[in-house]
């Protein structure tokens, strides 16, 4: 503890603490399993390699401003867009 004060770790040292990022931390970080759709994006399931679309997220209507949501289902992203 380079700040520390009789063996006690100052905010300085907490700071670093916290800001010591490594690759190990970010293979740890549950971010492959969120739960949620941010609020600004939206979620498209597509098939491959012919790109049919199963699935769209509640928000994606409101997202690009699309009423069609429902209909996009099982066609091709081509197709639609």
């Amino acid at each position: 503890m380079a700040n520390a004060k009789d063996g006690i770790a100052t905010t300085a040292d907490k700071r670093e603490q916290d800001f010591s990022v490594t690759l190990d931390n970010c293979a740890r970080e549950a971010i492959t399993t969120p739960g949620a759709i941010q609020p600004h994006g939206f979620l498209v399931v597509v098939t491959l390699p012919d790109l049919k679309i199963l699935q769209l997220s509640k928000n994606f209507e409101t997202a690009l401003g699309l009423s069609l949501a429902e209909s996009l289902v099982w066609r091709t992203a081509r197709e639609n867009f």
